[in-house]
């Protein structure tokens, strides 16, 4: 079993690496320090894995605001660091609906903006998010973390943010 090491833990977020997946879970619009929190992940996954890394970032809210300039700029530069590191990645939305489109608007306008250049998908589960990376990953060349064990991650990463006002979502379909 791959370990979950937990990097950073926000008001609304927290930042993992499991192996050489970088997982990042949002419960809240993004904060500057919650974008920093994921740049410091991706930086820890990019020394500890030369050889390149993934990145799983998950998303929930009860509502849907576009995060302010700071955040914009400190997730976007997250991004930017990443390339060549990122070998694939997902943004999972665990929110359906309208406020499920504007978070994922909100999600593309970023990732588009960062000019990643790695595949970069968007899914409404983690199950679904979890197969895609560990395929692509695959036609790579890098082993990433079993299914279970990313499921387990985000379990226990969700756990680990205070937020006290966001209800638990449910991350199997």
């Amino acid at each position: 079993m791959t370990p979950l090491e937990i990097l950073d833990v926000t008001s609304s977020a927290a930042s993992a690496l499991v192996g050489n997946l970088v997982v990042h879970y949002q419960v809240d619009t993004p904060t500057a320090a919650d974008g920093f929190a994921y740049g410091r992940a991706i930086r820890t996954g990019r020394e500890r894995f030369p050889a390149g890394i993934a990145s799983m970032f998950v998303a929930y809210a009860e509502k849907a605001e576009m995060p302010d300039q700071a955040a914009r700029d400190a997730m976007g530069r997250a991004l930017k660091e990443a390339r060549g590191a990122i070998v694939c990645g997902c943004t999972v939305v665990l929110v359906g609906g309208f406020l499920g489109a504007a978070m994922r608007a909100i999600g593309n306008t970023i990732v588009l903006g960062s000019r990643i250049g790695a595949p970069i998908k968007l899914f409404g589960d983690i199950p679904s998010g979890a197969r895609f990376i560990i395929d692509h990953a695959r036609r790579r060349g890098i082993e990433l973390p079993s299914e279970a064990e990313i499921l387990a991650a985000a379990d226990e990463l969700r756990a680990a943010i205070p937020a006290p006002s966001v209800r638990r979502p449910r991350l199997r379909p």
